[in-house]
């Protein structure tokens, strides 16, 4: 909200932020603080950032950037000072390098964001400025907000004063310990890393006189255009552990040492204590100083070690050390036992099958029995001391899943709306989130309320604001605190429905989400245009939406088959999971099919379409829990043949794909022996993008073969190409579009064709021009959907035409609200065994409407080839019947059936 009483009648001094501005000290009017658009009068630079923020005066300057003391003028409250960081980047780069700069600017500040703590200063944005220099090049700035701590860093306190004293130094290293505990264990697998601790980044607040960690360094080494997850910089020498010297990768040790070396200055008043242990060693300088806090010097010994590995690794052992605490054996054990975990966590993660992982864990709980007897007998020691460390191993297991895992406290979808025109409606979102949360808990109905209003105030806005992206997530949020306060959730009676997606959460602008196929959302949109038919007031179940990774799909699967949700609320601790709807693509299907199988839940994928037969020419079974309401790969190659034997009839057909992929292989199989029953098309040539192994440059090897081939026969020398048909993995999408981008560009006249993966956005912006006329089989097009669900789409989404994913993951929605109702069996009553007795009925065969057609399953689980599923479309970027990725209905195959 503007704060008009601070800025709306006044003018305000700011400060230009290019580098180098001869005159960067500028005033800007109400009427341009209202606009949110101002430049510098000398250079032209953007003085209001992000349309809110703008910087008041120069704070400093470094070797990888300048600081800035800055205002946000959009800020309601009095606290609306802010620091803006612009980060220097190292001249002349190419586009390659800038590209990597900015993915991993990008991901650093989402960890930023993710960080909270009350000592660390609150992340607001971070966001890149484009602008045209002088010489006519464009400049990229990238910027980081961060909250403002009024005081003075520690190396400002040194200058002022003589050397700490010991007593002063602990506490210190004490406050800085407790921080970095938070930092190296926050909700990632990985932690943080602060790379750069040193007095100056150390702040002492004036209000409160506590201390704070500013300043983080990976940051800074992404301006370097280096990864922070395998390479280091030095950032300061005095203080940098010696492994940043060498550009190794960073540990929690790593901290610990420049948290050592900044104590060592403090004592000594040396501001470069890595000088001074390279001339004495370290017990001489404790001597010399006096210091008689032996655990104290202890802790600092261990953690200026040379060596990573003879360093503490965590805060906590630091702690433990300045507290006397020893490592008895018993901790020992636990540190093994730790190690022993993470084994079987890597076994569940390589798709171990279940029993397997069984007998790991009782095989472990026998070293853990027989590990307890031995001490027991040695030396009596208490349970307690011994429990604990056993169940915060385990936790800390499950806790690393918990964040995958919400049905409204948190948001698992990439940011939307987060940005100056839709702050409200972003607000909102956070608002009813922080509300659920509470109110998983605690079970308060009045507080679930609140919730519910938030994400409907979101909601509201969101279509009321057309530069705003309606946001699914939020819908099912807003279902989800509706239906929480109904009898059978009260009871702890309402079941529920998973909704599983891998959705990377990236932050980008709304006008690039417009560019943009999110599999996952459009997931999302049919789930919620399918519960918006369902009566709230008496609710069949709730939604628990998970977001998975290919690295842990199957850890994922086991928590979900076991009924062991880890972090949710008390409140949903007893509903029982029915089913999952999962967007998983046909490689991994298998893996978790086995799991769901095994749980008995039934698992429908709306996205998976491999042909069933592929796995079992492997000596595979796909498990019979999985159902699927895409049409399959049989159904798209026979459709693709007979429109090529009919239209581009004895022309030449070139097929790329890639053979170690499920979906991939098994299309191109299908197609090929199609192909070959028409009698006038010669048989497809085949190019393998892995033929010779998937490194990047057996890859790039492999797309210069598929191009010469066609280059090839066009000079004469073979078979001219009529057809390039694109039948890639998702994983190898990026290398079948550059192929068709090359060979369009050349050959304009070619006929390109693809499976339903190259179905996106992305896939248009890269070929441009040349994507025009592109035929593609996927399972159904919006046109074809019933009003209501256009009617729907329209109100919620802001689109007629969605995509086919959105309509098949409507009928995955349906498929389970029909089954659920179908049932004599109510609440708790009711379990996935009974949802798939339901679905597998043949006396009493199941249907239900889905989105364009009835939703039936042939006897293997998947979608029943009927007229309407299965069609051809093809691009049309400025047809009026084009769906909402620029694709029109180009024909619906007759089927022998209705």
């Amino acid at each position: 909200m503007f704060n008009s009483s601070n800025f709306e009648s006044q003018s305000i001094n700011v400060y230009c932020t290019r580098p180098g501005c001869e005159k960067p000290k500028n005033t800007i009017s109400p009427e341009q603080i209202k606009s949110g658009a101002a430049n510098c009068a000398h250079c032209g630079m953007p003085l209001i950032l992000q349309g809110h923020f703008v910087a008041i005066e120069l704070l400093g300057e470094g070797g990888f950037g300048w600081t800035f003391l800055g205002k946000d003028i959009y800020e309601e409250f009095a606290d609306n000072t802010r620091v803006i960081k612009l980060l220097k980047l190292p001249h002349a780069q190419p586009q390659s390098t800038q590209n990597r700069i900015r993915i991993m600017f990008q991901n650093e500040a989402k960890i930023l964001n993710q960080l909270i703590h009350e000592r660390i200063p609150r992340y607001f944005a971070s966001f890149t400025t484009e602008v045209e220099a002088n010489t006519g090049f464009v400049e990229r700035y990238y910027y980081l907000v961060q909250g403002y701590v009024e005081g003075q860093n520690l190396a400002q306190e040194l200058a002022d004063r003589e050397c700490f004293s010991e007593d002063e130094v602990i506490d210190i290293l004490r406050e800085i310990l407790n921080i970095l505990r938070y930092v190296h264990n926050y909700d990632r697998p990985q932690g943080a890393i602060h790379r750069d601790i040193k007095p100056a980044n150390i702040m002492r607040y004036s209000q409160n006189q506590r201390l704070y960690l500013i300043d983080f360094g990976a940051v800074k080494q992404i301006a370097q255009g280096l990864p922070v997850e395998t390479t280091s910089i030095v950032l300061d020498k005095n203080f940098a552990p010696p492994e940043q010297f060498f550009g190794d990768q960073l540990s929690y040790a790593s901290d610990l040492y420049a948290l050592a070396a900044t104590c060592l200055c403090l004592l000594t008043r040396n501001q470069n204590p890595n000088q001074l242990l390279k001339e004495s060693d370290i017990t001489d300088i404790l001597k010399v100083q006096q210091v008689r806090n032996q655990h104290f010097a202890t802790a600092l010994e261990l953690m200026l070690k040379h060596k990573v590995k003879d360093r503490p690794q965590s805060a906590q052992e630091v702690i433990d050390i300045l507290d006397g605490r020893k490592q008895s054996q018993v901790v020992n054990f636990f540190n093994i036992l730790k190690h022993y975990i993470s084994d079987i966590t890597s076994l569940i993660k390589s798709r171990v099958p279940i029993k397997l992982v069984t007998l790991a864990l009782l095989s472990l709980v026998i070293v853990f029995v027989s590990h307890y007897l031995i001490i027991a007998i040695q030396q009596p020691i208490k349970v307690e001391p011994f429990a604990e460390p056993l169940r915060e191993l385990i936790d800390s297991q499950q806790n690393e899943y918990a964040k995958y895992f919400t049905r409204g406290e948190e948001s698992l979808i990439p940011e939307l709306n987060n940005n100056a025109a839709c702050q409200d409606i972003y607000q909102a979102k956070q608002d009813g989130m922080a509300a659920f949360k509470e109110a998983s808990e605690t079970g308060d109905q009045a507080t679930f309320e609140k919730a519910r209003r938030k994400f409907a105030e979101s909601i509201q806005k969101s279509l009321a604001n057309q530069n705003c992206v309606p946001d699914p997530e939020t819908r099912i949020q807003e279902y989800n605190a509706t239906v929480a306060q109904s009898n059978l959730a009260r009871q702890g009676r309402l079941p529920t429905i998973v909704v599983a997606n891998d959705v990377e959460k990236i932050s980008f602008t709304n006008a690039e989400y417009k560019n943009k196929s999110i599999i996952g959302l459009e997931i999302l949109r049919g789930v919620v245009q399918a519960l918006d038919e369902l009566d709230k007031n008496n609710p069949l179940f709730q939604i628990l939406l998970v977001n998975y990774t290919l690295e842990n799909s199957n850890p994922i699967a086991i928590n979900i088959a076991n009924q062991t949700i880890p972090g949710q609320g008390s409140y949903f601790n007893q509903s029982k999971i029915l089913g999952v709807i999962g967007g998983y693509t046909s490689k991994y299907i298998k893996g978790v099919g086995d799991i769901y199988g095994g749980g008995k839940i039934v698992l429908i994928a709306p996205t998976s379409t491999a042909f069933r037969e592929y796995w079992q020419r492997k000596n595979q079974q796909l498990s019979e829990y999985v159902f699927r309401t895409a049409s399959n790969d049989y159904i798209a190659s026979e459709d693709l043949a007979n429109y090529i034997g009919k239209d581009h009839t004895k022309k030449q057909t070139l097929i790329v794909y890639n053979d170690n992929d499920e979906y991939s292989n098994s299309l191109q199989e299908l197609l090929v022996s199609q192909l070959g029953k028409l009698s006038n098309n010669p048989r497809p040539i085949v190019c393998n993008l892995t033929a010779n192994g998937n490194s990047l440059t057996a890859i790039s090897d492999a797309e210069k073969r598929c191009i010469e081939i066609v280059d090839t026969a066009a000079r004469g020398t073979g078979e001219t190409i009529g057809v390039l048909i694109l039948f890639p993995s998702s994983g190898y999408l990026k290398s079948a579009v550059e192929i068709a981008n090359t060979v369009k560009t050349n050959h304009p006249e070619i006929q390109l064709i693809g499976g339903d993966v190259v179905y996106n956005k992305e896939t248009l912006n890269v070929l441009q021009s040349s994507a025009e006329g592109m035929v593609i089989a996927v399972c159904s097009h919006a046109s074809l959907a019933n009003a209501d669900f256009q009617n729907k789409a329209s109100n919620f989404w802001k689109t007629r035409y969605v995509g086919w994913i959105t309509m098949t993951s409507y009928d995955a929605a349906k498929v389970f609200s029909k089954a659920v109702e179908t049932s004599n069996l109510k609440g708790l009553d009711q379990d996935g065994e009974n949802i798939y007795k339901i679905l597998t009925d043949r006396q009493n065969k199941f249907s239900v409407m889905g989105a364009n057609t009835n939703v039936t399953f042939d006897r293997y689980g998947d979608r029943e080839k009927i007229t309407g599923v299965g069609v051809l479309v093809q691009v049309k970027r400025n047809s009026t019947r084009s769906d909402d990725h620029n694709f029109v209905l180009l024909e619906q195959p007759k089927r022998n059936n209705p």
